[in-house]
């Protein structure tokens, strides 16, 4: 809610500020108190003021950098701000600019929008990625994740709950705490982010490594808090699983034939290993890339002695629609691809709590 004394043109996309005034919305107070937290940078000539200290500067340079102080004191718990004569807040990039700048003949500012840290953090999941081919366990540990989501108790789905040593130790997640392990000093690293939006970024950006399809993400997920967000065990797919019981995971989490069909199609990317899942052995004769060679193998008469086939694969071929979809993907690798990431990217928002 808007004080009254605030004269503001808001157009759905920015709000824009007359005179100087203090910033009491909820999301404005969110935006301007994470901006400062991580290191946001002022446009040259917009001014900021705490209204708790009661400073204020006019930023002629690059007055912030990694932490929230200026003249002396730091305001990185301060909820109320003011920001200077025609400065405008980007709701969906979290992005300032203050219009002189274009009269001047320079582009808005942009530093650690959120934009910017999705960016950074790929980045860093690219150099992971690089030093250590660890793509398919992050994509399983973000499967894991949303996979728990209960559409009708509106429990389980993309919290980060996975972290906590209760969900942690389902049998379904054995191995795991590998992923979560090398995710850490990222996430020290980048504290801003959280863990739901970490896990589900190194998913889609592991898949895109291993020269996947590009999907869909945002940002802004809240994560669970503490073990009492843990779901019950058993929610998630299990190797052993016909279409019946794939039916009912999948449905229960409001995802489709089809979304169980394309979804599968990610097994093309890593292998079993006995100690966790008490299977052995890789989909494919090319674990580390993406592609649509599972479906291939899946759909031959005689298996590969060198690959593996579990029963939840093999019931994709038991339903007429469903084997009608694997055979459309194993002759057509973008049609997979497109497909795939629809159905990634609505798993990847099951059950969120959105942030922004």
């Amino acid at each position: 809610m808007k004080d009254k004394a605030m004269q503001s043109v808001d157009d759905g996309e920015h709000i824009a500020v007359f005179g100087i005034l203090e910033v009491i919305s909820t999301k404005s107070q969110r935006i301007v108190k994470e901006k400062m937290t991580i290191g946001f940078v002022h446009p040259l000539g917009t001014s900021v003021q705490c209204n708790k200290h009661y400073k204020t500067a006019t930023c002629s340079s690059q007055l912030y950098s990694k932490s929230s102080s200026f003249l002396g004191r730091n305001h990185g718990g301060c909820k109320s701000w003011s920001l200077a004569y025609g400065s405008k807040v980007d709701r969906n990039k979290y992005t300032y600019s203050h219009p002189n700048s274009f009269k001047q003949g320079r582009g808005p500012t942009m530093v650690a929008s959120k934009t910017e840290l999705e960016q950074q953090v790929r980045s860093r999941l690219v150099k992971l990625f690089e030093q250590t081919p660890c793509m398919p366990i992050m994509v399983r540990l973000a499967w894991h994740d949303a996979g728990t989501y209960d559409a009708q108790t509106g429990t389980g789905g993309v919290n980060a709950s996975i972290r906590f040593d209760p969900e942690l130790k389902h049998g379904a997640n054995n191995g795991l705490r590998i992923a979560l392990d090398l995710l850490e000093p990222i996430k020290k690293e980048y504290p801003d982010i959280s863990y739901a939006d970490l896990f589900q970024l190194a998913s889609v950006t592991a898949i895109e490594f291993a020269k996947g399809p590009k999907i869909p993400f945002r940002m802004g997920r809240k994560d669970a808090t503490g073990p009492e967000a843990c779901p019950e065990d058993g929610r998630l797919p299990a190797a052993e699983d016909h279409m019946p019981q794939l039916r009912k995971t999948f449905y229960r989490m409001g995802l489709t034939d089809k979304d169980i069909t394309v979804l599968s199609g990610a097994h093309t990317l890593g292998r079993c290993h006995k100690e966790r899942s008490g299977y052995e052995g890789p989909w494919t004769h090319q674990p580390l890339q993406f592609d649509n060679t599972y479906f291939i193998e899946i759909l031959k008469p005689e298996p590969d002695p060198g690959l593996i086939r579990l029963a939840s694969d093999l019931s994709l071929l038991e339903d007429s629609n469903t084997r009608r979809l694997v055979e459309t993907y194993a002759a057509d690798k973008d049609a997979f691809f497109k497909d795939y990431a629809e159905s990634h990217h609505k798993l990847s928002e099951l059950g969120a709590v959105w942030e922004y």
